[in-house]
């Protein structure tokens, strides 16, 4: 039986959590309708949304304030199953109070204690009340069984019935049509090869401690 499922994303840029919703999007759309619910239209990934989805966009990047529009369109489209990540996993999460017909799942795409270092204790304590939030979701899927119980550690009160780990899906077609592509990159031996943004969330200080060890 058909389903309408709706993804909830702040926008489509060439992130990680956004290239998971669109694989997830083209192996739901063999059999069902889906949905995007883009906060802001924008990001370079819009052109790769086929054309057989329908695109909603909600007016703003910001979880709290995208949820009024994710409840209004949610029930203006009948969705069955709504999935939330990045900013979005809490904004779902809050929506559900509201949706009693719809299965809402959170994707927790980081280390929530990471989120919540070199906060001032003010700051921390008022992260953690939303960092609950998430409690409200029928299902909060993580990447790894360390993200699964740090997720335990932050929340007050957390089901742990609840949580899912679930690896993030790749494409191996693609995998080795890129690596069949030319490259003028010559990887030898000892070669180490870091992928990411340079950002504090993704620790490059630490894979360049590590390599200086090695």
């Amino acid at each position: 039986m058909k389903k309408n499922i709706g993804l909830v994303l702040p926008d489509l840029r060439g992130g990680g959590a956004e290239t998971v919703m669109l694989r997830l999007a083209c192996e739901f759309k063999k059999n069902h309708n889906v949905y995007f619910f883009l906060g802001e239209y924008k990001g370079e990934k819009i052109k790769d949304i086929s054309t057989d989805f329908n695109i909603i966009e909600l007016g703003s990047g910001s979880g709290l304030r995208s949820v009024p529009s994710i409840i209004k369109f949610s029930r203006l489209h009948k969705i069955d199953v709504l999935i939330g990540t990045l900013s979005m996993a809490h904004a779902v999460a809050i929506a559900k109070l509201f949706l009693s017909n719809t299965i809402c799942i959170s994707r927790v795409g980081n280390t929530l204690s990471e989120d919540l270092k070199n906060k001032t204790s003010v700051k921390k304590f008022l992260m953690k009340i939303y960092q609950n939030v998430l409690n409200f979701s029928d299902a909060i899927v993580v990447q790894s069984k360390f993200m699964g119980s740090d997720l335990v550690s932050v929340l007050w009160y957390v089901k742990k019935s609840n949580i899912f780990q679930i690896y993030n899906p790749i494409d191996p077609d693609e995998l080795k049509l890129k690596a069949s592509l030319p490259s003028n990159i010559i990887v030898k031996k000892d070669d180490i090869l870091l992928l990411g943004r340079l950002s504090y969330q993704k620790d490059v200080l630490t894979a360049v401690r590590a390599f200086s060890i090695y």
